[in-house]
């Protein structure tokens, strides 16, 4: 299954096309199913309404088209649509303290569906990932000298420890090995961040 590195979301359907939501469905509920084992085994998260809860917040299933045109669809697993859900309330797992546990669930199950060679991103490397999300502009950029202040006053709002330079150091070579950061196209001293990836099914 060939990965496209999206920089955006596809957006809405095409309108005067017919769809074949039945294959959608089973789409999605295969993807319920690969998540909630996932978290199972990364996060000791075993209850199957918190998989489908992630997988409505964080993947969206685009039906390929009914024939003749039989073109495919598209599965985005989308970090700006986890992010939201996240900030706004409509994502919480149970017990979790803080937001980043859920940007972790985001996390395990980007690296898991789409990269060849996962990495084990780790709570630490969602930590930085969501203070990242929580400080862009509106480029979706964070200055690099800033990423150390951001990090941890983010921890230091939820009473965490904070993290040393190294450590975040070591989290944002991992981030960018899981193609969730990159040095911006347009000013090098930014990080720009990752909206969503997409693959195809038929």
């Amino acid at each position: 299954m060939k990965v496209q590195r999206a920089r955006k979301s596809r957006g809405a359907l095409r309108e005067g096309v017919q769809y074949d939501d039945a294959a959608a469905e089973r789409k999605r509920s295969e993807l319920a199913a690969a998540v909630h084992q996932i978290l199972t085994k990364r996060l000791a998260i075993t209850d199957e309404v918190t998989a489908q809860a992630l997988v409505n917040h964080f993947i969206l299933i685009t039906p390929p088209e009914a024939a003749p045109e039989a073109a495919p669809g598209h599965v985005e697993l989308n970090l700006a649509r986890l992010v939201s859900s996240i900030s706004e309330g409509k994502l919480a797992f149970i017990g979790a303290t803080a937001p980043w546990t859920m940007m972790f669930g985001g996390l395990v199950v980007w690296e898991q569906l789409w990269l060849d060679h996962p990495l084990d991103a780790g709570e630490v490397e969602a930590t930085v990932l969501w203070s990242l999300w929580k400080t862009r502009d509106q480029r979706d950029m964070v200055g690099k000298s800033t990423v150390i202040t951001a990090v941890n006053t983010e921890l230091m709002l939820h009473r965490r420890s904070a993290l040393s330079p190294t450590q975040i150091e070591h989290a944002l070579v991992k981030l960018r090995h899981l193609k969730c950061i990159e040095t911006a196209r347009s000013a090098v001293n930014s990080f720009w961040l990752r909206e969503c990836v997409q693959f195809q099914y038929s």
